[in-house]
């Protein structure tokens, strides 16, 4: 939020994107030309709105910039994207999505919400996942780690920090001031702490730490419907990441 303005102010000046209409511009790629596709039925009620090569924007959209959105994504029709959102590459966005930063091959490819939220590479978020931002107390809020060091944001509105590898199933409810470690599978109303590798679908389910040959086998789908190649080093940066985090866990058993 504080950073958008200075970062797609620098984007105009390089001279390499042209203003498609006002408050609409699209990155030239290497050859000069403009590889988006954009339809006609779209409004951009503030700008700057910021496209890079190969976006994919459908009938029907909304936009209140500042945004910037990345390589290759596609915005699904009947979206609004609010201010200081920013996808990355690849990824898939639907519904309204406000005040957010999703990271590459990303997916929010169905209705539900999101806002002033952080999440990371390869996250999948089921239809009708949404985040909460506010309290009904509408007081500051404040984030929980799961070594009980409470965190005051000192913000009134804050949605959720998701880390990489991430999916949830439909109709998932995250909380505000959420924080849900990588490679976690959840569903229903998941707990504001998430710990790394965490399947929690909610329910008379119990809750379990994923191993890491289940999740170099979703990646590796993951990857492949991308058209990517799935490397070793994803899968040892899988492991480095659980082992990791079974040191901490230890730490704090010790503590």
């Amino acid at each position: 939020e504080q950073s958008i303005e200075g970062m797609t102010a620098l984007a105009i000046d390089s001279g390499h994107y042209v203003e498609l209409r006002p408050g609409l511009y699209q990155k030239r790629n290497s050859s000069q030309k403009l590889t988006s596709t954009i339809d006609d039925f779209i409004s951009i009620r503030s700008g700057p709105v910021i496209l890079e090569d190969g976006v994919n924007i459908g009938p029907f959209c909304c936009f209140d910039g500042p945004i910037r959105i990345g390589s290759q994504s596609k915005i699904h029709p009947h979206s609004w994207l609010g201010p200081a959102t920013v996808v990355g590459r690849d990824c898939r966005l639907a519904g309204e999505v406000t005040a957010t930063v999703m990271e590459s091959f990303s997916n929010k490819s169905h209705d539900g919400f999101l806002g002033h939220s952080h999440f990371g590479s390869w996250v999948n978020l089921g239809a009708g996942t949404v985040t909460a931002n506010l309290k009904v107390s509408y007081g500051m809020i404040k984030i929980y780690p799961p070594d009980n060091n409470v965190i005051k944001t000192k913000r009134q509105f804050f949605g959720v920090l998701c880390g990489d590898f991430t999916k949830t199933a439909i109709r998932t409810a995250l909380q505000c001031g959420a924080l849900i470690g990588p490679a976690s599978t959840l569903a229903g109303n998941p707990p504001a702490a998430v710990r790394p590798f965490t399947t929690d679908l909610g329910g008379k389910h119990p809750v379990t730490t994923a191993t890491i040959d289940q999740l170099t086998t979703a990646l590796e789908r993951m990857m492949h419907r991308r058209g990517i190649h799935f490397h070793p080093a994803d899968g040892n940066l899988l492991a480095s990441m659980s082992a990791a985090e079974n040191e901490n866990i230890k730490f704090y058993i010790r503590a």
